[in-house]
């Protein structure tokens, strides 16, 4: 494959700035976008469908985004749709995502490779509360 000036095998151009923008709920029953969170929204799991978080990027393809929940990294995503929980490529279903009830700090950072290689872009921080 040949890849344009500057776009490397993980997807992203290394000239152009990633961001992680957004933060998505989504029911992994169908993959259907539930709600774009913001900061401070209670996310209710109670009569849900199981759920999982996705992010958007601004491009849309970066090389890499790296999850993380209280401080602890709990996932490099290597394939857009980017999700905490990854997703089944071959069905195209999202990997539910459960967490304990209560207040979390979820960080999702962008990366110009894959495997959380390269140049790191602008993370997006927020605050869930899980009941």
């Amino acid at each position: 494959m040949v890849l344009g000036e500057g776009l490397q095998e993980g997807g992203a151009n290394e000239a152009t700035a990633n961001a992680v923008v957004a933060f998505v709920l989504v029911n992994t029953t169908n993959s259907v976008d539930m709600q774009v969170l913001a900061d401070g929204d209670t996310i209710d799991v109670s009569g849900q469908p199981p759920v999982t978080l996705r992010v958007q990027t601004e491009p849309a393809i970066v090389g890499s985004v790296a999850f993380y929940v209280d401080g602890n990294e709990v996932r490099i995503e290597n394939h857009s749709l980017y999700a905490i929980a990854g997703n089944n490529l071959s069905t195209g279903l999202y990997n539910p995502w459960t967490l304990p009830a209560g207040s979390h700090i979820v960080k999702a950072t962008p990366y110009s490779l894959s495997g959380g290689g390269g140049t790191p872009g602008t993370s997006l921080t927020q605050t869930f509360l899980i009941q």
